[in-house]
């Protein structure tokens, strides 16, 4: 299990340990002990992203945020302000309230509280992004923005999104090459690397929105998945092809 050398708190949890491995490993961030041995620091090139504290591990969350992209320089706040920066960071980030632990501080702190992201998997998407590394995104996330004489048709046809951390766990898990053909996604203007998110059995069939029904293909092979000749081989495959990632029994694999 990856621990930092020098760290000294309580023991990792196997998913935080496992998202500062790939933080590391993966990614080029420094997973730091500080002093104390008490709080582990993630940077990279000497900006500060993220922490991990010994006193909020376990049900707290994954990692602890650093609110400076929200406009504070510190990685705590005022709690009268904890309602409109977990609403920016939620729209920053298309992620719900819940995703997001307010951890209330005491002593000579009483009055702030500490942001904690509670899924590892939306801590490696934040992290990246915020560092300008390329993240891995999909058509519901990729937006252009539209001109001013640009006018809106309206329709009635129904589009499912599909819950957004079954999506982002979804591309984590395909790592930026479709699920079908292997070829990476193309990169977006912002630096993301883009696939679209295929719900196997549709849903409007009544296709559960869970990770073993959902694939994250090229925009050419997405198509080809739902109006091709061979859609239904198609479908069987993918449905295979991502039971066997999960070892076929629906438990999905860490960040």
């Amino acid at each position: 299990m990856y621990t930092p050398i020098g760290y000294r708190g309580r023991k990792l949890p196997e998913r935080v340990s496992r998202l500062l491995e790939v933080l590391d490993y993966e990614h080029g961030f420094a997973c730091k002990a500080t002093p104390g041995g008490k709080t582990i620091t993630v940077s990279r090139d000497g900006v500060r992203y993220g922490y991990v504290k010994s006193y909020v591990l376990g049900r707290h969350g994954a990692l602890g945020y650093h609110l400076r992209p929200l406009g504070v320089e510190a990685n705590y706040c005022l709690l009268a302000r904890v309602s409109v920066l977990r609403r920016r960071f939620c729209e920053r980030y298309c992620c719900d309230r819940s995703d997001v632990v307010i951890y209330e501080l005491s002593g000579s702190n009483k009055g702030h509280a500490l942001f904690i992201i509670k899924h590892p998997e939306l801590a490696l998407d934040v992290l990246l992004r915020e560092a300008g590394l390329p993240y891995f995104t999909d058509q519901f996330e990729f937006h252009e923005p539209l001109a001013a004489e640009t006018k809106l048709r309206t329709s009635s046809r129904k589009v499912y999104r599909g819950n957004h951390s079954v999506r982002r766990r979804a591309r984590i898990r395909a790592a930026g090459s479709c699920e079908w053909c292997g070829a990476q996604g193309f990169r977006t203007h912002d630096g993301g690397i883009y696939l679209e998110i295929h719900h196997i059995t549709s849903l409007s069939k009544g296709g559960e929105d869970s990770e073993l029904n959902v694939a994250m293909l090229c925009p050419n092979h997405h198509r080809e998945a739902h109006h091709g000749a061979n859609r239904d081989t198609i479908a069987e495959e993918l449905k295979a092809r991502v039971a066997e990632k999960y070892g076929f029994h629906g438990v999905r694999p860490k960040v």
